[in-house]
């Protein structure tokens, strides 16, 4: 798991950097980070930096990070976070 509370760069510039990783098309990362961050609840959070985040937060975004580029997860593992 990434360390976010050391980070400090946006949110946004941490799930932008992976979604190219996993080779996202340029025209699709906006909307994949603001759909990414809308289920996670953190759409307001959408200009702060990592470090600022609560830790539940920050938990949120780790698994928000997870689920970058199409991974799957059983929605019955994960039904009592959200």
């Amino acid at each position: 798991m990434l360390e976010l509370s050391l980070r400090k760069i946006k949110i946004t510039m941490e799930l932008i950097s992976l979604l190219q990783l996993k080779g996202c098309k340029k025209n699709e990362i906006k909307s994949e980070i603001e759909k990414i961050l809308e289920t996670l609840g953190l759409a307001h959070k959408i200009k702060a930096q990592s470090k600022t985040l609560s830790g539940g937060m920050k938990r949120k975004l780790s698994v928000g990070i997870a689920l970058i580029g199409g991974s799957k997860v059983n929605n019955y593992m994960y039904s009592d976070i959200f």
